[in-house]
């Protein structure tokens, strides 16, 4: 999947667009040179105008980077693209072919691998191998400073072992991943953090803990004008907020939910 810049770019030159006339009305025209750039991340509402436009799917624009695993591009795009699409059997086969593998070249590269990698074993339902790849994963990490790919490994191992029913091993993964959460660099991969944390609460039956973390993930992405994982949890407060008794909350939040479903053709995650 292309990232925004190179999306909203390759919308505009198709439409014989200039960017002055693509930000007419919208924005300045040094926004857009930004954007194109990889300088500037739009919020919902310049990106829903320039989608508009230029004619194109809000859903074909991914505003939460993915992590490279190669130099090569076409290789992270088509990892990129099997892992939006929620394809993980596709993925986990295209990730084990040799062309992929000998063209891993860094400490990052490899970590990312092996984040991939551990996502379509656990959507296999294979958490003994998930939990081996993100062990791999975590070696290539920097445990003094964890990188937000870092903590998603963690988090990650956390979901497996809260699924294999280990809940000491997930607390102490999940603690890890979000600890000193909120003095750490912005960036939008953060939100799956907050959720992923609210969702392992919610199966352990720690209903309230998993209320107060979704309740700060979603200040964190209303904060940064974004939407990304937005429509997610929404809907895991709305469940929240039934098991809470707020039937008002519980109404609010899965309105909200369906409405930027709807918009962004987020798909949501339900199967509590």
């Amino acid at each position: 999947m292309r990232d925004i810049g190179s999306t909203i770019k390759a919308s505009r030159v198709a439409l014989g667009l200039s960017q002055a006339e693509l930000a007419a009305g919208i924005c300045a025209q040094s926004m857009i040179s930004g954007l194109e750039n990889g300088k500037y991340v739009p919020n919902a509402a310049l990106l829903l105008a320039l989608a508009q436009r230029l004619n194109i799917d809000v859903n074909s624009i991914s505003l939460a980077r993915g992590y490279l695993v190669s130099h090569e591009p076409e290789i992270n795009a088509t990892c990129h693209q099997l892992c939006n699409d929620h394809c993980y059997a596709e993925l986990g086969n295209f990730l084990r072919q040799q062309t992929v593998l000998d063209n891993l070249e860094s400490a990052v590269q490899t970590q990312a691998y092996y984040y991939y990698l551990a996502v379509s074993q656990y959507h296999a339902r294979d958490f003994d191998s998930a939990l081996a790849s993100l062990k791999l994963a975590m070696a290539e990490a920097n445990l003094s400073h964890l990188s937000t790919l870092s903590r998603l490994c963690l988090i990650s191992v956390a979901l497996v072992c809260s699924e294999k029913g280990h809940w000491s091993q997930a607390l102490t993964a999940l603690n890890s991943a979000i600890s000193d959460l909120k003095t750490v660099a912005y960036e939008e991969n953060l939100h799956v953090l907050y959720y992923l944390s609210a969702l392992i609460y919610f199966k352990h039956g720690e209903v309230e803990r998993a209320f107060l973390t979704i309740t700060d993930g979603i200040t964190l992405i209303v904060a940064h004008d974004s939407h990304h994982m937005l429509a997610n949890c929404y809907f895991l407060l709305a469940e929240l907020a039934i098991r809470m008794q707020k039937g008002d909350l519980a109404h609010t939040a899965r309105t909200r939910s369906r409405v930027l479903e709807d918009i962004y053709r987020d798909g949501i995650y339900k199967d509590f």
